[in-house]
């Protein structure tokens, strides 16, 4: 099982997901925030092998306020 931790996020990859995610909710009670289930995208193929997404929120952030 692949696992990357990006900021407040941790990716999980696994086959068959759609079961994984009531082992994980059933062995995390009250504590997982939120969760989604996706087939891989590009975004996926990149973080896999950089260990980073495109861009951050942090760049998104600066490139907002060059704007003004």
């Amino acid at each position: 099982m692949d696992t990357t931790v990006l900021g407040h996020q941790v990716r999980i990859e696994h086959e068959g997901a759609h079961r994984f995610v009531t082992e994980v909710v059933e062995a995390f009670p009250g504590e997982i925030e939120a969760l989604s289930i996706s087939k891989p995208a590009l975004e996926d193929v990149f973080i896999r092998r950089t260990g980073h997404k495109f861009w951050s929120e942090k760049d998104d952030a600066e490139e907002a306020q060059s704007r003004f």
